[in-house]
């Protein structure tokens, strides 16, 4: 080849397909590289693996090297709980998403560190975050909490007696109602 022509789409860099990296989000191995990003003044585009996880992305190889990738299925609340998505959890405040990752996240405190949840278990669709905020429609009284009425999410009371957080077995209730263990009528 001439003296500055390269071949389109060559990838001469680090990340071939198949390697292995250790990363700032820890060991990952890389799957696919795009071709059409390489040699084009484009950022190159790469499928990597999360080792740890299993969870697969695409991301800019830059971003990769710098940092500026995570593994949104690493359980990082509570050792259980993790984001799921790229989703920004927002400050402190009124924001719904904020008001939901905060009643989320005491679900898991409480099941993985009150001795009294010892033997309740959480749904492991639940574990994922977007997964919780995104079925949080389909629990009876949602327009009561999302009204900021003093409403709690129950487990035990929907079917009585069950010890799982679920989208089947949960529902926002009056906080007096379940302080007293008397379903809402």
């Amino acid at each position: 080849m001439p003296k500055g022509v390269y071949e389109r789409g060559a990838y001469k860099g680090k990340y071939k397909p198949g390697t292995q990296h250790d990363t700032p989000a820890g060991p990952i191995t890389v799957l696919s590289v795009d071709a059409a990003t390489c040699g084009r003044g484009q950022a190159t585009r790469l499928v990597i693996r999360f080792n740890r996880t299993g969870a697969v992305r695409e991301v800019q190889a830059n971003n990769l090297s710098q940092g500026k990738v995570k593994d949104y299925m690493l359980p990082t609340v509570y050792g259980v709980g993790y984001i799921g998505s790229s989703l920004t959890i927002p400050q402190r405040g009124c924001s719904e998403v904020r008001r939901a990752y905060d009643l989320w996240c005491n679900m898991l405190r409480r099941v993985q560190r009150d001795t009294a949840y010892t033997d309740v278990t959480i749904d492991p669709r639940w574990l994922n975050f977007t997964q919780f905020l995104n079925s949080m429609d389909k629990l009876p009284g949602i327009e009561e909490w999302r009204a900021g009425a003093d409403v709690h999410l129950d487990k035990d009371l929907r079917i009585p007696g069950s010890r799982t957080y679920g989208l089947d077995t949960c529902w926002f209730i009056p906080a007096a109602a379940n302080l007293s263990k008397v379903a809402p009528e």
